[in-house]
């Protein structure tokens, strides 16, 4: 079985599209967040829009919180914008540690207003009938289930439903993806009441779903994933000790009471999810395949760096360590895209 890298490699070389593939596998592409960490994914799908041109090499697409916005930037061919969003738009504003236990510290207004109109809205007509499934994932306040938000031709064919674990809701339009792309990523213990859809108050999608979903593609049967890591953390034991981990406990305990457990079982989940991937990253013998994605330690920022130049220089490292990765396969730029330098 070939890896992850060299069969999207090889699609991109045979202009592969879904439902018209010559193998039969199940490819799967996961962008991290991680807060402003997802500077570094958002120059992966820099890396990746410029190596894929219109090809679609993946057939699913999961992430939770700053990911997803990378990942609709890639669907949309919106790479180049999303990357400069983290240093220009988000530059000033956005984070305000001052505010920090007396109000909203993140306004993901400025965020979201920046993908969703002007030059650098997203094309969410292109995501919505795309032939890739794109799954966001965001957590339900009120009975603390996980809510899988899907895009693509699928979805419009598809109604909402509901089991005992989940709420699977499909985007029909561009006002319900710009809500599943706020909810994934509303951390209400930083920017402030939670995300009204429908009859539902949603929040953070690590909450419920982990950081890095890789346990949603190995449920989904897919066959090879390729991950674009943020975390600076690597082993999982040490996770659950961050200080930061601790105080989103105390805070998300006090606004509601009963989520507290569930975050702390995401964070077990995100646990598993990093054992997984060291378990299953470069394994030839592991079904699924797995390929890991990872820049330098230096390059990857606090979740909330508020440096326009590091996010920047992040960005820049995560483009270049996508083109490093498949740069053994003879792939050649198809769009003449790369992370642009700041405006500011």
């Amino acid at each position: 079985m070939p890896s992850p890298l060299e069969l999207v490699a090889e699609r991109i070389k045979q202009e592969s599209q879904p439902f018209k593939r010559d193998d039969p596998y199940r490819v799967a592409l996961i962008l991290q967040g991680g807060a402003m960490r997802g500077a570094i994914s958002s120059g992966a799908g820099v890396g990746l829009e410029a190596l894929m041109g219109d090809n679609e090499p993946f057939d699913q697409n999961y992430s939770t919180s700053a990911g997803s916005f990378c990942i609709s930037a890639l669907m949309s061919r919106k790479a180049v914008e999303c990357a400069s969003v983290y240093y220009e738009e988000l530059r000033e504003k956005f984070i305000r540690l001052r505010q920090f236990g007396r109000g909203k510290v993140v306004d993901l207004s400025i965020l979201l207003n920046a993908v969703t109109e002007g030059e650098k809205g997203f094309d969410f007509t292109r995501i919505l009938n795309s032939p890739v499934d794109t799954n966001i994932y965001a957590t339900s306040v009120h009975d603390a289930k996980k809510v899988r938000f899907t895009m693509g031709h699928k979805a419009l064919k598809s109604e909402p439903t509901e089991d005992e674990i989940a709420h699977v809701i499909p985007c029909k339009s561009k006002n319900d993806a710009a809500v599943a792309l706020a909810a994934t990523a509303h951390l209400t213990w930083y920017a402030g009441p939670p995300v009204a859809f429908r009859e539902m108050l949603l929040i953070d999608g690590g909450v419920t779903a982990g950081r890095l979903p890789i346990q949603e593609a190995v449920a989904d049967r897919c066959t090879h994933i390729v991950v674009v890591s943020t975390d600076r953390v690597t082993n999982p034991e040490l996770y659950k000790r961050k200080f930061e981990e601790k105080m989103a406990v105390r805070a998300i305990r006090k606004q509601h009471p009963y989520l507290a457990s569930k975050y702390w079982a995401g964070i077990d989940r995100h646990v598993e999810a990093l054992s997984l991937l060291q378990e299953l990253s470069g394994n030839e013998s592991a079904i699924p395949r797995v390929d890991l994605i990872k820049v330098a330690y230096p390059f990857i920022p606090r979740s909330k760096e508020t440096d326009p130049h590091k996010l920047y220089v992040a960005a820049k490292a995560g483009e270049e360590a996508v083109l490093r990765a498949f740069k053994p396969f003879g792939l050649k730029r198809l769009f003449d895209s790369t992370v642009r330098l700041p405006r500011y």
